[in-house]
This record gives C-alpha cells, sequence and structure tokens, in this order.
C-alpha cells in the first residue's frame, strides 16, 4: 500500500461485491484471483502521460497500476482496466514507459514496458456493394481490427445496450464517410478478446 485516499486499493472482496473500481482495484481483485489458482502477479506503478524519472522518488509520478506476471526472466504485461483489452495488450500511451513493478518484499524493478503488442495490429473494412440505377449504393459492409482501435469500438458496443446496436453502427458508419440507413447489424461478442472484434451491416 502506498498510503490512505486515491493510493490505496480497496480489498479484493470489496471490489467483487462492488462489481466496479479504479485501475488499482482491478489489478487488487485479479492478483487475488490469481493467486487463488497459484499463478504470482505484482502491481506495477506507471504514468500515462509523463515520462517517469528515476532521480525523483515520489509516487506523484505514477496515475495508472497494471499487472505483471512473471514469466522466466521476463514479465507478461496486463491491463484490467479497459476491461476489454486482449491478453497482453497494454494501450498506446503506456507502451515503451519506464515502470516500476513492487516485486516480492516491497522491492521495486525499474523497467520498460514493452513498445511491441503481442500481436500485430490491424483494422480491415470490407464492402461487397452494388449501385442502382437510381445512384444508391447498397451493400454488405465489415469492419475487423485488432488493437487499440479495438478495445475502443468493444467499449464502445459493451457499454450500449444491444437494443441500440443498430444506432450505435449508423454512428460509426457516418464517421467514417457513409450516409444512409445502416440494417441487419451483427457483432462478435464484445467479451470474447480471443480473436479480433468485428461487426457487419447491410
Amino acid at each position: 500500500s502506498l498510503g490512505a485516499g486515491r493510493y490505496q486499493p480497496h480489498a479484493a472482496s470489496e471490489v467483487l461485491a462492488n462489481g466496479f473500481g479504479d485501475c488499482k482495484d482491478k489489478h487488487t481483485l485479479f492478483a487475488a484471483l490469481l493467486h487463488a489458482v497459484g499463478v504470482n502477479s505484482y502491481p506495477v506503478l506507471i504514468h500515462s502521460s509523463i515520462k517517469l524519472d528515476p532521480d525523483v522518488p515520489t509516487p506523484a509520478v505514477f496515475d495508472h497500476v497494471i499487472t505483471a506476471i512473471p514469466k522466466g526472466d521476463k514479465f507478461v504485461w496486463l491491463d484490467t482496466t479497459p476491461g476489454t483489452a486482449p491478453f497482453g495488450l497494454v494501450m498506446e500511451p503506456l507502451r515503451g514507459k519506464l515502470a516500476l513493478v513492487v516485486i516480492d518484499s516491497n522491492k521495486g524493478l525499474l523497467t520498460n514496458v514493452p513498445k511491441d503488442l503481442p500481436f500485430a495490429p490491424f483494422q480491415r473494412f470490407t464492402m461487397d456493394a452494388k449501385l442502382t440505377k437510381e445512384g444508391v449504393l447498397d451493400g454488405d459492409a465489415r469492419l475487423e481490427t485488432r488493437g487499440d482501435t479495438e478495445i475502443i469500438i468493444r467499449l464502445a458496443f459493451r457499454n450500449t445496450p444491444e437494443s441500440k446496436w443498430q444506432e450505435l453502427v449508423q454512428a460509426v458508419s457516418q464517421t467514417l464517410g457513409f450516409a444512409g440507413t445502416v440494417t441487419d447489424v451483427k457483432v462478435a461478442p464484445p467479451d470474447d478478446t480471443s480473436k479480433p472484434f468485428w461487426f457487419r451491416s447491410e
């Protein structure tokens, strides 16, 4: 613990009972669940925007907590905060940053979060369409994504009631420069992060 106030997480049981928490709360719950199945993990203190200065030992240089799981002489890096991140994906503002891994016996290890994703990111848009004699474009469009954009789109669908997904896809379609109306919306399960996320519509 770094003390009271914003530095001290809630107990894992409280986070589980409440159903929500901030970054340090989510790490605490995740670490407890990992410990229950015999997996060790460490909290990682990092800042989402400023560069850490090793010569200034103050908790004020941190504003976020992620998780490091030891694997040999390296770590598997995880961020539980987004809730929709694929395994091993740490968001772009945190990648390559110097961070403090709080290891056993309250010792600290300053190390860099990897710059690269654990997989190749991509974004693919495909459309099978025809242009009618009246000049109307009618077709089936599909967007598939893996990486940072995937997290944002997954969150949008997870935080939107399924009954409103057509409206959400309509808004996305307009941001892509398409007018008209979308119908027959189909969406990959927002919480299945083992595969790239996709949605399609007519």
